[in-house]
This record gives C-alpha cells, sequence and structure tokens, in this order.
C-alpha cells in the first residue's frame, strides 16, 4: 500500500477495537494472524478479509468495546465497520468494491438487457423495454462456514450476470432443440444465485441447477431466491460439496447422469480465490461438464488473492483433460478488454487491480473426446 494514500483500518484484539493506520490485525485463541484490506496475498498463517463481513464478525466474536465516533473521519460518522469500510474505500479513495450486500439483506438486481450504461442502438434492437428484476436475500451461514465468504453479492457475479449474453446460450439451445433436449445449465460456488437465476429467469428452455456448499443456512437461502424469482419450476438449489459425487447435482433430471448428460454450460463466480480448493474444483467441471466439443465452462474472477493465484490454476486446468479457450481481461464498470497477463502483478496496485475481472473459458481437449468417440 503506497503510502501515498493512507487508509484507516480496525484493529480488532482480545474484546477491543479501534481504528489504525496500515493493516488489520486479529489476534484470536493465542494465535495471530495479519492481512492487509487493500492488498490480500497467498501467505502461511494469513487469515484472508475478502469482505466487511468477515470484520463485522471478528468483531461479534471479540465482544469489542463501541467503536467511538471520534476516532473515525468527521466525515463519516459510522459505528458498524463494514459500512464505514466500504464506503471509506469507494467514496474516499476510489476503489472499486469487490462485495455488494451483507448477511440477510435484500438486493435487487435490474437486468437491462444490454451492458450498463450502454443505451439502445435503436427501438429494434435486442433489449428489455422494462428492466427484468431480481430480488434475492443475501444468505449467510453457519459459524463453522465463515471461510466460505458467502455473505457478500461478489461483483464478479454481478458483472456476469450483466453480460450474460457472452454465454451465448441462444446457439446452446438451437444444438439442444435439433437433439430433442432441454439446455443443461449449472452454477457452481452460487451464494446468492444470481447469475443462475437470472439464466433461469431469460431462457425458460433451460433447466438451471444453482449449488452451493451443504451448509443449511446458505441453502435454506438459496432455495428461498430460487422460489422468490419464480423460477422453482426450472431451476433447483442443491447442497454440494466440490470434489464429491456429483449425483445430486443431476437429481432433477430423469436421465442418470453419464457422459453424454451433463450440463451443457457450467458458471461459476468468484471461485478461484482459495488455491486449496482447485483440485476439487477442477474434479467437479470434470465429472459435470458435458463431454461434447460445443459443452463450455464460464469463470469469472476478481483478483483478490493475487493474479498468481489464478495462474496456480490456469496450470491445473490440463490435469483434468481441460483447456483455456478463452481468459480476457475486463474492466468493472467499464467496455475496456485486453488479455490475460501474470506480468502485471509486479506493476499493478490494489486499486489498478480492482478495476478488472478475468473472463475465463474453458473446453474439453481434443484427446479428451477423442477417447469417448
Amino acid at each position: 500500500m503506497g503510502a501515498h494514500s493512507p487508509l484507516w483500518f480496525l484493529q480488532v484484539g482480545h474484546g477491543s477495537a479501534r481504528l489504525i493506520r496500515g493493516e488489520v490485525v486479529v489476534a484470536m485463541e493465542g494465535a495471530a494472524w495479519t492481512a492487509s484490506l487493500l492488498n490480500v496475498q497467498d501467505a502461511p498463517r494469513a487469515q484472508t478479509v475478502a469482505s466487511g463481513t468477515w470484520l463485522r464478525r471478528a468483531l461479534s466474536l471479540r465482544r469489542p468495546h463501541s467503536l467511538s465516533a471520534a476516532l473515525l473521519p468527521t466525515a463519516a460518522k459510522m459505528t458498524d465497520p463494514e459500512d464505514f469500510l466500504g464506503e471509506s474505500l469507494q467514496n474516499l479513495y476510489d476503489y472499486t468494491p469487490i462485495t455488494h450486500s451483507s448477511a440477510g439483506a435484500t438486493f435487487t438486481y435490474n437486468y437491462l438487457g444490454r451492458e450498463p450504461g450502454e443505451e439502445a442502438e435503436s427501438p429494434d434492437d435486442d433489449t428489455l423495454d422494462t428492466p427484468l428484476t431480481i430480488t434475492l436475500t443475501t444468505p449467510d451461514t453457519q459459524p463453522a462456514n465463515w471461510a466460505l465468504h458467502a455473505s457478500s453479492i461478489w461483483v464478479s457475479a454481478l458483472y456476469l450476470a450483466d453480460h450474460i449474453h457472452d454465454l451465448h446460450l441462444e446457439q446452446h439451445l438451437k444444438r439442444a432443440a435439433r437433439e430433442g433436449a432441454r439446455l443443461r445449465v449449472l452454477e457452481l460456488g452460487a451464494g446468492a444465485g444470481l447469475p443462475g437465476i437470472l439464466v433461469a429467469r431469460l431462457f425458460s428452455e433451460a433447466d438451471v441447477v444453482t449449488s452451493d456448499y451443504p451448509d443449511d443456512e446458505l441453502i435454506s437461502t438459496l432455495a428461498d431466491n430460487v422460489q422468490k424469482n419464480e423460477v422453482f419450476a426450472r431451476c433447483h438449489a442443491i447442497p454440494y460439496a466440490w470434489g464429491t459425487d456429483p449425483s445430486p447435482l443431476f437429481a432433477p433430471f430423469p436421465a442418470a447422469p453419464s457422459a453424454q448428460s451433463g450440463f451443457d454450460v457450467v458458471l461459476a463466480a468468484d471461485t478461484l480465490w482459495n488455491p486449496e480448493s482447485h483440485s476439487k474444483f477442477l474434479s467437479t467441471l470434470s465429472k459435470t461438464l458435458r463431454k461434447t466439443s460445443d459443452a463450455r465452462v464460464h469463470l469469472v474472477a476478481g483478483y483478490h488473492t493475487g493474479r498468481y493465484t489464478v495462474e496456480t490454476f490456469m496450470k491445473s486446468v490440463s490435469d483434468v483433460e481441460l483447456e483455456v479457450e478463452d481468459a480476457t481481461e475486463r474492466e468493472v464498470g467499464g467496455h475496456l478488454r485486453r488479455p490475460w497477463s501474470v506480468q502485471r502483478a509486479e506493476e499493478e496496485t490494489e486499486e489498478e487491480r480492482r478495476r478488472w475481472v478475468l473472463w475465463m473459458v474453458l473446453k474439453w481437449r481434443p484427446e479428451a473426446l477423442a477417447l469417448d468417440t
């Protein structure tokens, strides 16, 4: 973090909280973890701080003293550390937020049928006359599963929803229709379920499975979101732990799972930040993606834990006979695009890193398909 842009953070200790400059230091059960909110890196004994929700929970666990308003900048008389941090990063220092909402909050999303800020080119273009509104409850998890960071709406999920047309589902629907089948779409690590629910709202010819870790609170909220958005007839909330038997994901379908009855499209937002989960995640992709040349995986990810974490994942893709068809960095809230490059890790600031997400497309390697013919 550069000396030219000092930021206030919270120090959370044994029963106390105070504002300091620099880093968040958390002492829990005799062991200390340190993490910078603006530059979370992979490091031994580092507690990843992915969102303000994590801080709120840390404060709650330690029963801190109330924050004094005198410690806050005069422009922000807040007592909720989550609100303070979100406002300070976005408004005071122009840092693009990586999460929205918090556990239990209602989140309303409006899909316009075009990219944000892009005006309709003509009265006849393919846009919606009125926004398609999706209302979500932001999920919470049981305390043992807080490390999932599932209690926010991640900006990568919003970006995927805003650019749902880049899944090219119309082409997949035509192929499915020729085969007399319905299109199957799987969302992994769904959280509140925004992309999957949007697909179900837009495409009545598609069957969607939206899934996340088998946490009762998380899955209950996900199922409620499916219900309240009236897509329960074709969208199913399924608990699933990556790397395990995928048969629960196929339960909504009458045919038994096989190489040819997988999902035509698999999508996920912000599922690459933890390198320890990569092998299980890839195993799940290989067991659920339909074994055809046109089946695709679409992954949208931020760089919260750095570019090297993403690079590690990309190097492991071939382990399950998949390959990267495309990897493009896209500007959040803008229209710029550029090829993926790990070299930017050495030069970009945290402010710059937050401006981008990576859209990665995976497909089967030709030799994997040849083995099935």
